[in-house]
């Protein structure tokens, strides 16, 4: 992990040829509490960039270590003028509403490893930032409507609060995006609702206090 200037340190690497990869963390919800939402938080993909300053694996430029070496002043640099953003709107197909919870992943068409997404605000808007030059293929996840579930006494003590209940459940969507030179706006997409869904991790019960204690 850097420190608060950015300096780095990696000791104990056997002699050879490295790639040198930072990540780092460009929104989404941190800490604990009742306001947390996990669906949220885990939709949010971090940002990697190859040394010296690439933001593809194919581009980054190895360091080869021999024996009892010590390399220094190997910079990274974070060069965000050429990245832009896609925002748009993910709503249901059967009376256009936005819905309030989906994941909105952005995938490189030629770099399978290039990931960014985030997911939609409760007006079902999104958006999906730091993406280089390029055709994406974007792919709509995990879309649902949500609303609070009724609040117990058990709810009162615990810290992650009542959760969401899931109304309603959609079908994935995808469609085509190219990234020029400019943020793209616009990107609307309306879902079918899945009327077979499949069952899906409910992550509140990861949490709950009447689970048995493991033996």
């Amino acid at each position: 992990i850097s420190d608060d200037l950015g300096h780095y340190r990696i000791s104990g690497l056997a002699p050879g040829a490295y790639i040198v990869t930072a990540t780092l963390r460009t929104g989404g919800q941190t800490g604990l509490g009742a306001g947390m939402n996990l669906a949220k938080a885990m939709a949010m993909t971090p940002m990697a960039i190859y040394a010296p300053s690439a933001f593809h694996k194919a581009d980054a430029k190895p360091v080869t270590l021999t024996a009892g070496e010590d390399l220094r002043d190997q910079a990274m640099t974070l060069n965000l003028a050429g990245l832009h953003s896609v925002s748009g709107t993910i709503a249901s197909a059967e009376d256009h509403h936005g819905i309030n919870q989906a994941t909105v992943r952005f995938q490189d068409a030629t770099d399978k490893e290039f990931v960014r997404s985030a997911s939609v605000d409760a007006g079902g808007n999104f958006t999906v930032t730091f993406l280089p030059p390029g055709t994406y293929t974007m792919k709509v996840l995990d879309a649902q409507d949500t609303e609070p579930k009724p609040k117990t006494d058990k709810d009162k003590a615990s810290i992650f609060g009542p959760g969401q209940k899931t109304v309603r459940r959609y079908k994935d969507g995808s469609m085509s995006v190219v990234m020029s030179d400019s943020d793209v706006t616009g990107q609307n997409i309306e879902l079918a609702v899945d009327k077979n869904p499949k069952t899906q991790a409910d992550f509140s019960k990861m949490f709950d206090d009447d689970k048995p204690a493991a033996k």
